[in-house]
């Protein structure tokens, strides 16, 4: 247990929780190119985060996945979906500082929650894109 100042936030890992269960459909890749005149190469990105709550009362859950961030000025990453900043009733997403989508939400006993993931990478032809972490 690491020390903590009284009143301090204090973070514990307690486990799994077994009523609650996540199912991730990583992005699949989608490559098409774009253009009349400046030719480009678009590669659409699309999966989801699902979430199913067998508990008897509502929980609120925050999920966090990776966005891409170019470090190229010919690379164009656009978020379709979730819109982001974003908040309703039950759930609300943003993009933090560190390029990661970011939702909140609340679910009802017996619900699935399914947080969509579209995006695109778009660049020059003459180029090649490697994703790494």
């Amino acid at each position: 247990l690491p020390y903590t100042a009284v009143g301090a936030p204090l973070k514990l890992f307690l486990g799994t929780d077994r009523e609650l269960r996540l199912t991730y459909v990583a992005p699949f890749r989608v490559d098409d190119t774009a253009g009349v005149l400046v030719r480009s190469k678009v590669q659409r990105f699309s999966g989801s985060v699902e979430l199913r709550s067998s508990k008897t009362q509502p929980v609120t859950v925050s999920v966090t996945h990776p966005l891409p961030k170019a470090d190229n000025a010919e690379i164009k990453v656009t978020l379709a979906e979730p819109k982001a900043p974003h908040e309703d009733a039950t759930c609300a997403v943003h993009i933090t500082a560190k390029n990661m989508i970011r939702w909140k939400a609340r679910i009802a006993p017996g619900e699935t929650l399914r947080l969509p993931i579209q995006y695109t990478v778009a660049y020059p032809l003459n180029k090649d894109v490697y994703f790494h972490s």
